[in-house]
């Protein structure tokens, strides 16, 4: 007869027999791959818009290539590159057709450099006189426009704007249609359509005021026509905006219109010619009558200048 402790070690055999044979029927966990790594992405090279095309031209307009010292003619088809550099002179004029169907008109005497084709806008640089953009409704890209001396930047996208700058920090914008932003001395001023503002070199934006009706021109005349001295000061009065050239010397204008400028002068006789133009293109002029200078003429005193009220934009002397 089997004694009892065998017969206990017997049934826990049997048991842990049974323990094994039921883990080794139930099935493996399914084995799950890892997910391999997603590859990096490759960079998005932005797109490159289309350069600005010459679509006319009229008179004699010039293009300089970066790090060239000559200036070629300008052809209709023509593509201007970055860094490029095209000029009008006196007199001629020239179209440029931008991406998304802007246009920019050249005035006479400007000169207008490209900065760079981004994706989100086309920058350029006005060195100097005056240019008119007439955006399309459909732009998806802003246009830039700095002013060469001054920290002014013109933005747009769907409103039209005429810009004019001297080169020397005084700039003017004017909102022919929809809404353009003026940025100048960290601050922002936005401009309806018939508004405009001017910029005086590292200053704020003047406050939006109304396009003016008309371009008016005063110059003050002077109490002597016969100097010693070779240098005269040349004192007016123009619309708040606009830009006045002496002899083609720019003049210091004010926030109000007023302006001056030093005129040099050559010995004999110096007719002076006081030109005003304003950001829509309009343009007067005054025949100033003619200095002489006389280097062996006994008075010494520079020319003093008096206010002519009646006469109209033209000196009597």
């Amino acid at each position: 007869m089997r004694s009892p402790r065998l017969l206990f070690a017997l049934a826990v055999l049997v048991a842990v027999a049974w323990g094994v044979h039921r883990l080794s029927r139930q099935a493996a966990p399914p084995v799950t791959a890892s997910p391999a790594p997603t590859p990096p992405k490759a960079p998005v090279t932005p797109t490159r818009r289309d350069p600005i095309g010459v679509t006319s031209v009229e008179g004699v307009v010039e293009r300089q290539a970066p790090g060239a010292s000559s200036w070629t003619a300008v052809r209709i088809g023509d593509a201007l590159a970055v860094e490029d550099a095209v000029r009008t002179a006196e007199g001629a004029r020239a179209t440029l057709q931008v991406a998304d169907g802007a246009r920019l008109g050249l005035a006479p005497s400007t000169l207008l450099s490209v900065r760079e084709y981004a994706p989100d806008a086309t920058r350029l640089r006005l060195e100097s006189g005056r240019l008119d953009a007439s955006m399309s409704d459909k732009s998806s890209i802003d246009l830039q426009v700095e002013s060469r001396g001054s920290t002014a930047v013109t933005t747009a996208r769907n409103g039209d704007f005429s810009l004019l700058t001297s080169g020397d920090g005084q700039v003017t914008v004017a909102a022919r249609r929809g809404r353009v932003r003026l940025t100048a001395g960290g601050e922002v001023v936005e401009l309806r359509e018939g508004e405009q503002s001017s910029v005086f070199g590292a200053d704020a934006p003047t406050t939006p005021s109304a396009i003016p009706s008309t371009l008016f021109l005063k110059v003050v005349g002077s109490s002597q026509r016969v100097q010693r001295e070779r240098t005269s000061v040349v004192r007016g009065e123009t619309s708040p905006g606009a830009f006045v050239r002496v002899n083609g010397v720019v003049a210091t204008t004010q926030r109000d219109g007023r302006f001056s400028v030093l005129l040099p002068l050559a010995e004999g006789e110096n007719p002076i010619v006081v030109v005003a133009e304003d950001a829509m293109g309009r343009r007067e002029r005054a025949d100033a009558g003619t200095l002489v200078v006389n280097p062996e003429r006994a008075h010494d005193s520079k020319a003093r200048w008096r206010d002519e009220e009646k006469a109209k934009g033209r000196v009597v002397w």
